[in-house]
């Protein structure tokens, strides 16, 4: 049962240099010209073959062209399958043409941006780089006062726009995906514009508020690759045979600067050590993560396989900083030989996660493999630190049966301040411990509990599996499980996770899956809801793979609230799928209600790549870009950008955002599940929230031709409370909530063509 990564290694060659020799260029001097060299990849040129402006972009694998009025992309490399253009149709100001298109407008051009002057109207700027081609538009002043710019673009035939959101499209040709977002405008003193996407008769407009504007105005919308599906950032590792992806977790914000962070395990990552591993940490801002800036952490010895798993550990020492650890299961190093395996512990602090961990915990037998089975526990004790569960699956246990796991209590210094509490479960051969995690607070106790999966179920046929369930108390886990969920298939238990609050009823719940591997027979991954008295012992859903052989839930966890509505969600992971590419490996989102989970995945990932494994590491990553909305990492370890280094491995980064896979339980009518189409001009404001009795809403901007209707849905969908404010364009309403039961609550308001939504928590 020894876990092992085989994958051909490559190894460079390097030049002997005499002891006497100086070096030729100095370490500043080199990295500044591997700075400029890499910066150039991205320099927009004249080709004279083609007689246009074009640039390649590695990161995003797109070529692009470019004049005074579309641009045109391709698939990097050569030999493209599809392409995309862009066309700028005209731009106005409150109705009006602000100019004709030039048929051959200046053109100014450097490094990586090239500008297009159409008669001092307006610019048309491209700036190339690692996010993908900037598409900007630069306004000169106008003849007279403008309320409204607006700026309308057409799409190359075949391609079908999709709104996201006001500041995200999305273009769609078959399989192929392009996304248009980051939309922001400003003006001459660097104030930002309210503007927002639309779309009418397949043209899409740039609508910009510009009634107080200081001329020029620049528009601003990123477009880039969308392979695989429409990543906000993708993350590799530059390194042949890496395996970047292979382990992916939401870090919690380790600087306290209000952004959550994110880790990623490479295990097959090599600088001076074969295989020694390492996790890359990167941090995040209000655009999300950077795919360019992080920090590595490696573990400098042989083979230890260093981010074969990475988790959030929470808080573990109080001191307001998020933690992580990161496992090296395949650590084999005298005295403590034998593959006894160890984990890190890496402290956050305001200026960033320490680079030298806190403390190093090795197992506690040969065969061990401790930090292979790694997970923050939650708060199992209530004492206000973060713990942590290790499952140490193939130590011989006081049954002389394999399987340890341990719990290590946070404390002011740490997990070493406290004893940590050994679970075991005689069961022969069971491999006590292949999974274990924390599971949330599945009865409502106030303590956080565990999970621990075994291979062989306590009853039943051989390798049916079974899941442990583990209560938390005033004195920490108790050594005897509160539930034993027997296995319903083989490999019941190979992976367990806590889920969130999937039908938002005040009970955690969990994830169970039996991945059948080469079996021929479907996988499963089992929900199983919390309730006052605890998990019972048939789940509530059951998740089918929609292919057989597929590794389906080999990976699984719980996502966040994705859609920001209150019900948690849960991701997927089907790592050796195929569809349309062999092996390609795909991810499955599943949206949380009242009734429980829903069945069919309102979102699906995939790698469009041959053997590139997606969805191998699956984890909620937090809030990156601090919208309010939880956002999503999958790993793909296999994934290489073309023509890069094979199996260097790659991570997405996908944003939450509201969007309509029947996201809320109950009769809503179906114009409440669309995306909010509300005018960017317009502005609604509820506070206090959560709220007592009274409820005070703000209205600015809103649409006069148009009654506005307020509407409170409870979390089942069942409308409470109806209000009709009539025709207004501003003010403040007060409604009074008093009757209503304590609890979350859905406000929808509806001017027009305009709806806002809003959770509001009744105290």
């Amino acid at each position: 049962m020894k876990t092992l990564l085989f994958f051909v290694s490559l190894f460079p060659s390097y030049l002997s240099v005499a002891k006497t020799t100086d070096p030729v260029i100095e370490k500043e001097k080199l990295e500044n010209i591997k700075t400029v060299i890499t910066r150039s990849e991205y320099f927009i040129r004249w080709q004279n073959t083609t007689a246009a402006y074009q640039s390649p972009n590695r990161n995003n694998n797109l070529d692009a062209t470019y004049t005074g009025q579309k641009m045109t992309v391709v698939p990097g490399g050569g030999d493209p399958d599809w392409s995309f253009g862009l066309t700028l149709q005209n731009i106005t100001a409150d109705g009006k043409l602000m100019g004709s298109l030039v048929k051959d407008p200046l053109t100014s051009l450097n490094d990586n941006t090239i500008r297009f002057n159409h008669n001092g109207k307006f610019t048309v700027e491209y700036v190339n780089n690692e996010q993908g081609v900037r598409q900007n538009f630069i306004i000169q002043q106008p003849s007279s006062a403008t309320r409204k710019i607006s700026v309308q673009l057409d799409v190359s035939e075949g391609w079908i726009a999709e709104k996201h959101s006001n500041t995200n499209l999305l273009f769609k040709n078959g399989k192929q995906q392009l996304s248009y977002s980051g939309l922001a405008v400003w003006d001459a003193k660097g104030r930002s514009l309210p503007a927002y996407f639309s779309l009418i008769d397949d043209l899409i407009r740039i609508e910009v508020d510009a009634k107080d504007a200081t001329y020029p105005v620049t528009i601003d919308p990123l477009l880039a690759n969308s392979t695989p599906q429409n990543a906000n950032s993708f993350l590799q590792s530059n390194r042949p045979e890496a395996l970047l992806g292979w382990s992916v977790a939401g870090a919690g914000d380790l600087n306290n600067d209000g952004y959550d962070d994110v880790i990623v395990g490479v295990p097959r990552y090599k600088n001076g050590q074969v295989d020694e591993g390492a996790a890359f940490i990167y941090y995040s801002s209000s655009n999300g993560i950077n795919p360019n800036v992080y920090t590595i952490l490696e573990s400098d010895i042989v083979n230890a396989q260093f981010g074969y798993t990475v988790a959030a550990a929470g808080d573990i020492n109080g001191d307001g900083s998020a933690d992580i650890v990161i496992g090296a299961p395949q650590y084999d190093q005298a005295p403590l030989s034998g593959f006894r395996g160890r984990f890190y512990v890496y402290k956050g602090t305001p200026g960033g996660l320490t680079t030298t961990p806190s403390e190093i915990i090795d197992g506690s037998t040969p065969q061990a493999f401790l930090g292979e089975v790694l997970s923050s526990a939650g708060d199992v004790n209530g004492d206000g630190y973060d713990d942590v569960v290790a499952g140490e699956w193939d130590s011989p246990s006081q049954f002389s049966n394999h399987g340890i796991v341990w719990i290590y209590y946070g404390s002011p210094f740490g997990l070493s301040g406290m004893a940590p509490t050994m679970l075991e479960r005689s069961i022969p051969n069971g491999i006590f411990g292949r999974s274990a995690s924390g599971a949330g607070d599945v009865n409502g106790d106030g303590f956080d509990d565990v999970l621990v999966g075994s291979i062989q179920s306590i009853v039943g046929p051989p390798f049916y599996g079974s899941v442990c369930i583990y209560y938390g108390s005033l004195y920490g886990i108790d050594m005897n499980p509160n539930v034993a969920l027997i296995g319903h298939t083989e490999n019941f238990g190979y992976k367990v996770a806590a889920a969130g609050d999937i039908n938002h009823d005040g009970f955690d719940d969990i994830l169970v899956s039996a991945p059948r591997f080469f079996a021929p027979f479907g996988d499963t991954v089992f929900v199983y809801q919390g309730s006052g008295s605890g998990i019972h012992n048939e789940p509530n859903t059951a998740l089918p793979s929609p292919q057989d052989n597929t590794a389906y839930g080999a990976s699984i966890a719980g996502a966040g609230d994705l859609n920001a509505d209150g019900f948690a969600d849960i991701v997927i992971g089907s790592w050796t799928e195929s569809s349309g590419q062999s092996m390609e490996g795909m991810a499955y989102v599943h949206y949380g209600r009242a009734i429980g989970v829903n069945p069919i995945p309102g979102a699906t990932i995939q790698s469009n790549q041959v053997n590139a494994n997606l969805g191998t590491g699956v984890a909620c990553a937090g809030d990156v870009n601090h919208d309010g909305f939880d956002d999503l990492i999958v790993g793909a370890p296999n994934y290489a950008v073309p023509a890069a280094q094979v199996r260097e491995g790659g991570a997405f980064i996908y944003h939450g955002i509201a969007v309509n896979p029947g996201l809320t339980a109950g009769n809503l009518a179906a114009e409440n599940f669309l995306p909010s189409t509300a005018s960017a001009i317009a502005t609604v404001k509820a506070f206090p929230n959560p709220v007592v009795d009274h409820l005070s809403i703000q209205f600015d901007g809103l649409d006069t031709k148009h009654n506005t209707s307020i509407q409170l849905l409870n979390t089942q969908g069942v409308a409470v409370k109806n209000i009709s404010v009539g025709k207004i364009k501003g003010g403040s309403e007060q409604i009074n909530i008093g009757e209503l039961s304590p609890g979350l609550y859905l406000m929808i308001i509806q001017n027009g063509t305009n709806i806002f939504r809003e959770k509001i928590i009744k105290q």
